[in-house]
């Protein structure tokens, strides 16, 4: 007969799944897809071209292995496509 299990995941980037929910406590306060991090995923300043992935604030690439921007200066939240529809 099959065991039920229970798994947690991160609320904001809904990829990540652990078994504690200390552990997906403790990666939600560094995702990269939750605001409160400031990283490049939900900045405005950021573009992506055939090339990659670009900071127009930093003007540099991102996204670069083992150099992940968190609580960055120049952060602007990202005007999500959708939020003007009332208009």
């Amino acid at each position: 007969m099959p065991i039920e299990v229970k798994r947690y995941k991160c609320a904001y980037c809904q990829k990540r799944v652990r078994a504690k929910k200390s552990d997906i406590v403790k990666h939600e306060s560094i995702c990269f897809y939750n605001p409160d991090v400031k990283s490049c995923v939900t900045c405005d300043h950021r573009t992506t071209d055939e090339n990659g992935a670009w900071c127009e604030a930093l003007k540099k690439e991102i996204f670069v292995r083992f150099q992940s921007i968190r609580n960055c200066i120049y952060w602007s939240q990202e005007i999500l496509k959708g939020d003007n529809d009332g208009e």
